[in-house]
């Protein structure tokens, strides 16, 4: 048996034994691994120092060649520099020459104006010659031209008093026609014969104010812009019922939130909701002379009970609340709570100012001419 030399390792996972020629071809594996890797980086330093080199020698060429262009550059700048100092040479030479011309210019300048001192001296007299012999000149035409304007004066103001009497006449001729026209607008012709301006003035005024009062008393006009009359003051089928029944009103057309006026002076008597009658928001107002007026089925009150308002006071806005087919107004004017037709009320003015004494008839209207002049063609017997 051939004896071998054993090296036993132990562990904590074990033991293992290795012999002395394995040990040695672990040895020669070790170093020809060692020596390979040697090689390997040589052979990788020496390619690298080949490229620092490579690099090396290309900056260089490149410092070389910057090196030439500066030396050209500096060559082209000193010919410049010599060319600036030749030309600042040939400048220097004739700023000189311009400086002995300029000497020369000034001193030609300090005897110009000597002597245009001495012409402005000469100008100055004959200036002031001038102006004296202008001032007598103009003394005397002043002179000439006041006795000439004081006689235009005179002629200017009696033409000017011709044309204002031409203008009183005028005006006067107007008036005349004017209060004519109102008075027959008044109905006033035949109370107007034989009196003169003054008196027919006096009696138109008084006249107009009296009706004036009455229109402001009385409900007249259209309480809100409409587009036209849904439904007329009488007997008709009510749109929502179905039935046949009286219309104590009228239905004016309008879009909601229409601005709602008073038609007379007036103290607000109900504003707020009807329950029972199906007439929404409603407002009535009440008047001189026992009459009433009712505006239905509105949007918003802008007045409360009590409230004293004015013809043409914004009251209310119109809409469509209570029993309504649509956005409308319901207007009614009443009379001791007796129903009238608004109609001849929203055409009554002061340019038919009898029409609505002979349209209404169920107003006593004669007992209300004893206090105040209704009509002046015939006075109501009623």
């Amino acid at each position: 048996m051939r004896r071998k030399l054993v090296i036993t390792l132990t562990t904590v996972h074990g033991s293992r034994q290795i012999t002395l020629s394995q040990l040695a071809r672990y040895s020669v594996l070790v170093l020809l691994l060692v020596a390979g890797c040697s090689f390997a980086l040589s052979n990788y330093l020496l390619v690298r120092a080949t490229d620092t080199l490579e690099v090396l020698e290309m900056e260089h060429i490149a410092l070389s060649t910057d090196y030439e262009q500066l030396n050209q550059t500096l060559e082209s700048v000193t010919e410049q520099r010599d060319s600036l100092e030749s030309r600042y040479q040939e400048a220097l030479g004739s700023q000189q020459t311009y400086l002995t011309e300029l000497d020369q210019l000034s001193t030609r300048l300090t005897s110009l104006a000597d002597e245009r001192e001495s012409l402005t001296s000469q100008i100055e007299r004959v200036a002031a010659e001038r102006e004296t012999l202008e001032a007598k000149m103009r003394r005397l035409a002043l002179e000439r031209e006041q006795s000439s304007e004081q006689l235009s004066s005179q002629m200017e103001e009696l033409n000017q008093l011709a044309q204002e009497r031409s203008e009183l006449a005028s005006q006067n001729e107007e008036l005349v026609q004017a209060i004519e026209e109102l008075g027959f607008t008044l109905g006033l012709e035949a109370k107007l014969e034989g009196l003169d301006a003054d008196a027919r003035v006096a009696l138109i005024e008084s006249t107009a104010r009296e009706r004036q009062l009455l229109l402001n008393m009385i409900p007249n006009g259209s309480p809100a812009q409409f587009t036209r009359v849904n439904s007329d003051f009488g007997q008709r089928v009510h749109p929502v019922t179905k039935k046949r029944a009286m219309h104590r009103g009228v239905d004016l057309k309008m879009v909601k939130g229409t601005p709602v006026y008073a038609t007379a002076d007036g103290i607000v008597e109900t504003a707020g909701t009807d329950t029972k009658g199906g007439f929404g928001k409603i407002i009535r107002i009440q008047h001189s002379f026992g009459f009433r007026t009712y505006y239905a089925h509105l949007n918003k009150l802008l007045v409360s009970p009590g409230e004293y308002v004015v013809k043409g006071q914004q009251i209310a806005e119109s809409g469509n609340t209570g029993r309504s087919t649509g956005p409308h107004l319901h207007y009614e004017v009443r009379q001791l709570w007796t129903a009238l037709d608004p109609a001849p009320f929203m055409s009554w003015s002061l340019e038919n100012y009898d029409q609505l004494f002979t349209q209404v008839e169920e107003v006593n209207w004669g007992s209300l001419g004893k206090q105040y002049p209704l009509r002046t063609a015939t006075t109501a017997s009623r």
